[in-house]
């Protein structure tokens, strides 16, 4: 609802209260006005008629003057003529009070219910306004945090006599620093033929990185070693065979754990897989790792 238009409510809610609650003291010192007309009329109708007008007169027969005569019940028809006209004027007052009683519970009633309308379009209001703050909040963490992306992995010391070196890149890409980065991250060669689905578990506590603040455009390395023995038989299988096929794939996954400026304990996480890539001049050293479909996600 537009503002003016609460305006509006809360404006007409008030005029039509202030109304209904005026109708109703003018119903009350009608009510007021009323008793003491009542008195009025009795007291004058005393003062301007001492005489019954209903008394008896009688003519006198030679003088033609009138002559007053008692009448048969004396006073007591005055009073009752007084008491009508003063239940004339209250009846005629309790029919302007009935008509002013009735506006003013209209106008009251209508007052109450734009007054109720505006209250709900100033809750409303404020729980869009609520709304629009939250989004500006969230769509400012959006913008401004830190985003933790694994940028390269690449594989070294392929052939000489030191292990091979799975050398892992990440860096950040948001705007804030991301504190408290851990690092967990494993390999596995997965046979092509032996019908199970590549590893995604980390085997024990391979934590290459620790509790570490890594500042906006910044980046670190974490380094996997392969066994001399362990690469002596997989590398083969890595390779293209006579048959020019591939039997076996070498997965590189891990998970980052940081947190951000808008929090105090660690409420983001990265997590990566990647696959190496061999062409037909075999593993050289700087190989490329590539993404895979499955195991790349984040919050």
């Amino acid at each position: 609802m537009p503002d003016g238009g609460r305006h509006d409510y809360v404006t007409f809610g008030w005029i039509a209260t202030i109304i209904g609650l005026l109708l109703f003291g003018a119903l009350g010192q009608s009510y007021t006005t009323s008793k003491h007309q009542s008195s009025y009329y009795a007291q004058r109708c005393a003062q301007q008629y001492p005489d019954s007008p209903f008394a008896a007169a009688s003519v006198h027969p030679f003088t033609g003057k009138p002559e007053a005569q008692p009448p048969d019940n004396g006073q007591n028809a005055q009073p009752d003529w007084c008491d009508l006209a003063a239940q004339q004027s209250v009846a005629e007052d309790t029919t302007g009070m009935h008509w002013a009683s009735w506006a003013g519970v209209v106008f009251t009633v209508i007052g109450i219910f734009f007054i109720w309308r505006t209250l709900n379009a100033n809750t409303a209001a404020v729980e869009q306004a609520r709304t629009a703050n939250d989004i500006a909040g969230r769509s400012n963490e959006a913008q401004l945090r830190a985003y933790l992306a694994v940028q390269s992995i690449e594989i070294i010391q392929t052939g000489s006599e030191w292990m091979p070196n799975i050398r892992i890149k990440f860096k950040n890409f948001g705007q804030t620093p991301a504190y408290d980065l851990t690092n967990i991250c494993d390999y596995d060669f997965h046979d092509r033929k032996s019908g199970r689905k590549p590893r995604r578990q980390v085997r024990g506590a391979r934590l290459l990185v620790g509790k570490m603040d890594l500042a906006p455009t910044q980046d670190m390395t974490s380094t996997l070693l392969i066994s001399m023995g362990e690469w002596a038989r997989r590398k083969p299988m890595l390779e293209l065979n006579k048959n020019r096929e591939i039997e076996t794939d070498l997965y590189v996954f891990g998970k980052l754990h940081y947190r951000d400026a808008f929090s105090n304990k660690p409420n983001r996480w990265t997590e990566y897989r990647f696959r190496l890539d061999v062409d037909e001049d075999g593993v050289i050293d700087g190989e490329g790792f590539h993404l895979t479909q499955e195991g790349n996600e984040s919050n």
